[in-house]
This record gives C-alpha cells, sequence and structure tokens, in this order.
C-alpha cells in the first residue's frame, strides 16, 4: 500500500508577522522519497512569559 504525498511547511517570518519566529533546525533526515528537517522553538525565558 502506497501512502499518499504529503507536504508541510513551516513559516518562520514573513510581512504580517512582527517579529520572525525562532527556530533550531535539526540534522536533515532522508528517508527514501521524503526528505525532513526537523525544527524546534528556540525559546528564551522571556519567551516563555508569553506563553
Amino acid at each position: 500500500m502506497r501512502r499518499g504525498r504529503e507536504f508541510h511547511t513551516t513559516v518562520i517570518d514573513g510581512p504580517n508577522f512582527e517579529t520572525p519566529i525562532p527556530v533550531r533546525k535539526g540534522e536533515v533526515n532522508k528517508d527514501g522519497e521524503y526528505t525532513i528537517l526537523p525544527l524546534e522553538l528556540d525559546q528564551t525565558e522571556d519567551d516563555m512569559e508569553i506563553l
């Protein structure tokens, strides 16, 4: 059984953003036809107060 193709996009900056979303990029992983770039929020203690 073949899975359908999925594409996911993460937007971290743009004209509607007051400031870019800080992210840390992980290591690129390739799995057959798929390439995955893990992202993590790069939060500081000040950022945590907002949440």
